[in-house]
């Protein structure tokens, strides 16, 4: 007779894995438009308390805060699915403004002069930005998931040995 193995699905697992990555898609939209934004807002020169700063230098901690809660909850495998997202939005940014920038004026636009010493240093500024992140952001989340593992071991494997060495003392 064959073997009729019954095969149950363990609907519990599927259900916290989808709950579990219920906020995955809007950290990752949000680091991926925060990594945008403060490269463009890397154009503008601001000053705070006399010191002067990039625009993006206040909107770049956001996506470091985005980055690391990443890797913290989802882990690095997800971590850079968001940064290989991030990369692809930035560098489609600095392929359609320059594309943009290829075709010629309407002669009714006044605006070219602005757009052009705006938004084309963009791209080095974007170019910049992938090379350092794709240099860094690999490797620290690799090593922010290295360290989160490590302390979740310790700590389960902490409270289960003193579990198991107060039973043993009965």
């Amino acid at each position: 007779m064959p073997d009729k193995t019954i095969v149950h699905m363990n609907t519990s697992d599927s259900f916290e894995s989808t709950l579990h990555f219920k906020y995955f898609f809007l950290l990752l939209t949000l680091f991926s438009a925060t990594w945008l934004i403060s490269n463009i807002a890397a154009v503008k020169l601001v000053s705070i308390f006399g010191i002067t700063l990039t625009g993006g230098f206040i909107i770049f901690p956001f996506t470091a805060m985005l980055s690391i809660i990443i890797v913290e909850v989802y882990g690095y495998k997800n971590a850079r699915q968001a940064i290989w997202s991030g990369f692809v939005l930035n560098l489609t940014f600095v392929l359609f403004i320059n594309l943009v920038n290829i075709i010629p004026s309407s002669p009714h636009w006044t605006l070219e002069k602005q757009f052009n010493d705006i938004l084309l240093p963009e791209t080095r500024i974007i170019f910049a930005s992938l090379v350092s992140l794709l240099l860094s952001d690999f490797s620290n989340s690799y090593f922010i998931s290295i360290s989160a593992f490590n302390r979740y071991h310790m700590l389960h494997v902490a409270s289960f040995l003193w579990r198991n060495a107060d039973n043993h003392s009965y």
